[in-house]
């Protein structure tokens, strides 16, 4: 089964650990514990993928994601829980997890492979920094249509051939191809031995394509990261459009890569600006607007955070309410995008009480402890 995860700020380096509850485990009348879940597969991931398609489509601040396959038991069906743990790489050490209910219904009719050849030319034993990587897989009609064009730059960071590849590899729509050594039923890309992947297609009769494409010279390059930058409006109402800029970003070897993750921010995402919507909220909300900035040839990576304020589109001015504060006589706060003034004595009192009765405008018994500000 394939695998996708995806996220604002999908983080390179990192890995994913993938677990499966044990044969005869029933979600729907057990509680998940460690005792009950079993190791099936780890993925070491280097890049994200940006190439979304129609199903499942591209989701609202979603920065990339990561696909891959995981082999399922062949002795396991019926209900069960895939959990998953995916762990970034480096000092933080920032972890994400995930649980899904899944239904094993049983091994699907195995797919044939046919082999295209190795993956990695030995003519790209030429290839330097500042060059590009051009790979395609051509189909088996007579004008050799190409299925898969990829181009990917050469920097000092990826000139090793076990990382460009796996990179290029990732790139690869599985649903055409996949590069690695083939197990069985499994293709899996070999991280140490570049030289021993191979490319698969489901297409009798597909040739594949390698070669160098030639970059200037680059010179020396400057090994200090990048610094990122963002400018923008701090404060929002809801659905006002925004536009965030990365333009005062600075690196030290040419133009930069830029990856941003906002929400309600519309695509492209890899520009130095970036444009979008205010969420739509009912009380006042802090949102977080991320840009990562990469160095194309060292590799190195800087990021920036800027904070910003959308308010509801009427009201929103004042602090929302908060059940149980000890309100008094005057305190106007803000609730499902309206204004509400504390009411005076003897009523004021009630405007602390639980906000199933007195939560402003929408409590069964509000209007005792608060009054609409228009």
């Amino acid at each position: 089964m394939d695998v996708r995860i995806i996220g604002t700020a999908p983080h390179v380096p990192s890995f994913a650990k993938v677990f499966l509850t044990t044969p005869g485990f029933d979600p729907t009348t057990a509680p998940l514990t460690w005792d009950k879940l079993t190791l099936i597969h780890t993925e070491q991931l280097t890049v994200a993928r940006q190439d979304w398609g129609s199903s499942p489509p591209a989701i609202s601040g979603a920065s990339g994601y990561f696909q891959f396959e995981v082999p399922v038991p062949s002795e396991q069906s019926g209900k069960a829980t895939l959990f998953v743990q995916w762990q970034r790489i480096d000092p933080a050490g920032e972890g994400f997890y995930n649980c899904s209910d899944i239904n094993i219904v049983g091994a699907s009719i195995p797919e044939e492979w046919y082999e295209l050849g190795q993956f990695i030319d030995p003519v790209m034993g030429d290839l330097k920094a500042g060059d590009k990587v051009h790979f395609r897989i051509l189909d088996n009609s007579p004008q050799a249509k190409e299925v898969i064009d990829l181009t990917l730059p050469i920097t000092a960071s990826n000139l090793d051939a076990n990382i460009w590849g796996k990179q290029l590899s990732d790139r690869i729509n599985p649903a055409v191809a996949k590069v690695g050594e083939k197990n069985g039923g499994r293709i899996e890309f070999n991280l140490t031995r570049p030289g021993a992947n191979a490319v698969y297609t489901l297409e009798k009769g597909y040739s594949q394509a390698m070669a160098i494409v030639r970059g200037e010279d680059p010179g020396p390059v400057d090994p200090a990261p990048p610094v990122a930058r963002i400018s923008g409006p701090a404060t929002l109402k809801s659905g006002q459009a925004f536009t965030f800029s990365g333009v005062s970003s600075s690196g030290s070897n040419g133009p930069l890569e830029y990856e941003w993750a906002v929400p309600g921010m519309r695509q492209p995402k890899n520009e130095p600006t970036v444009s979008g919507n205010a969420e739509s909220v009912s009380q006042t909300t802090t949102f977080t607007a991320r840009l990562s900035v990469t160095d194309q040839q060292n590799g190195k990576t800087g990021e920036a955070t800027f904070d910003f304020t959308v308010t509801p589109g009427s009201g929103g001015d004042y602090p929302a309410y908060v059940e149980g504060t000890d309100y008094k006589a005057g305190d106007i706060v803000t609730n499902e995008g309206k204004n509400f003034k504390c009411k005076p004595h003897p009523y004021t009192g009630w405007c602390a009480g639980p906000a199933r009765a007195y939560a402003p405008g929408i409590g069964s018994d509000w209007t005792q402890a608060w009054d609409l500000v228009q």
